[in-house]
């Protein structure tokens, strides 16, 4: 995916920990969306949860997501706009193509990786 995107303006923000630097074109901008403390460990009863920051980190998600749940599901906050593209992995090329010619302003890309 990387070949494809734009090796002077592309971003790329990775959700699972990788090679540090990450093997990318000097251009691109890369960014880590990865929170894990905020629900590891998973055994609450373990030594390691008993850590006071990971315990409050914990005490934040379960209250913020259980607010961001509720404030979606009653409309007081709305998603952010999306377009389905299908056509499973083939569909990456013709959103990619879409976003360097400009036809995508303001609204994000989901891909259906199942069809």
């Amino acid at each position: 995916m990387v070949k494809l995107m734009d090796l002077i303006k592309g971003r790329l923000s990775m959700v699972l920990p990788q090679e540090l630097p990450p093997k990318v074109s000097p251009g691109i901008k890369t960014t880590v969306s990865f929170a894990p403390a905020l629900w590891e460990p998973n055994d609450v009863n373990s030594s390691e949860a008993e850590r006071r920051e990971l315990t409050a980190l914990k005490s934040f998600a379960h209250v913020y997501f259980r607010y961001l749940s509720d404030a979606l599901a009653n409309g007081i906050i709305s998603h952010h706009p999306f377009e389905v593209v299908g056509g499973g992995l083939g569909g990456i090329s013709r959103a990619l193509k879409d976003l360097r010619e400009g036809k995508n302003s303001a609204s994000k890309y989901v891909i259906r990786i199942s069809e």
